[in-house]
């Protein structure tokens, strides 16, 4: 598993985040910027294995099960709606998300899975059971998943505008859950895997928003209100420049 990861994360260290600019439509030329991700993500991966098992309560396993359902949802919306709006440039930032960063955040999570033995339903935990398999895009172990993966898609298949407005959504409800687990597990190998999921999320908020502003939203993600409207202070990149810069 950890081998896999690693693999997964050094690819999406070394990549490069396309995102479209120029007219409205998302169509004109592109500009490549460095793939936000932080460098140290190697060495969490590798603490999250290594620290010593610690007891678990019955909040931080379903914290768990929960957390791998929800960075599965991400991937596979992403991966959905990059299909659904390749003829877009800017729907690149779902297929590099999704394949960069969403496949190995869901990986990590299983790094723990596996690591305590827990299983993300009711079936006896099994080291070589292929979730992927099990569980389809599209599919998850918890109804509550479902119904907001299916309730995003719906919105995301509109247009492409709504499509990068559910970017937003899912990374700020990334955060607000990430948030709240947080504060309620003490094993510092989860805590370890809850900051790295949710440093993500903050690139991820950024690469959304400013997707929207390539094709005419001046607001970005803040079109959607006050509640996904986020500063830097708040949700804090990985690749902030020298000047306090996004790239």
């Amino acid at each position: 598993m950890m081998r896999k990861v690693l693999s997964l994360l050094s690819t999406a260290i070394m990549a490069t985040f396309i995102a479209s600019c120029g007219d409205g439509d998302g169509n004109n030329q592109t500009n490549t910027a460095n793939f936000p991700y932080d460098p140290q993500a190697l060495l969490v991966l590798e603490q999250i294995e290594t620290l010593p098992k610690e007891d678990l309560t019955e909040e931080e396993i379903s914290s768990l099960v929960f957390m791998w359902n929800e960075e599965k949802l991400a991937k596979d919306l992403y991966y959905k709606l990059a299909e659904t709006y390749s003829e877009y440039k800017v729907s690149q930032a779902f297929y590099n998300i999704a394949t960069r960063s969403e496949t190995v955040h869901q990986e990590a999570v299983e790094i723990l899975l596996d690591k305590y033995q827990i299983s993300v339903d009711d079936l006896p935990y099994n080291p070589d059971r292929d979730l992927n398999n099990d569980y389809p895009p599209g599919t998850y172990s918890l109804d509550e998943i479902q119904n907001l993966y299916d309730q995003l898609l719906n919105q995301g298949l509109i247009s492409i505008e709504e499509a990068l407005k559910v970017g937003c959504i899912v990374e700020v409800t990334d955060v607000n859950d990430l948030n709240e687990r947080i504060d309620i597990v003490d094993n510092q190998d989860i805590i370890n895997l809850f900051e790295f999921l949710r440093q993500g999320s903050y690139n991820h908020y950024w690469a959304f928003d400013q997707a929207l502003k390539n094709i005419g939203v001046e607001e970005g993600c803040c079109s959607l209100g006050e509640e996904y409207c986020k500063t830097i202070e708040e949700y804090p990149p990985s690749n902030m420049g020298v000047n306090g810069n996004r790239p």
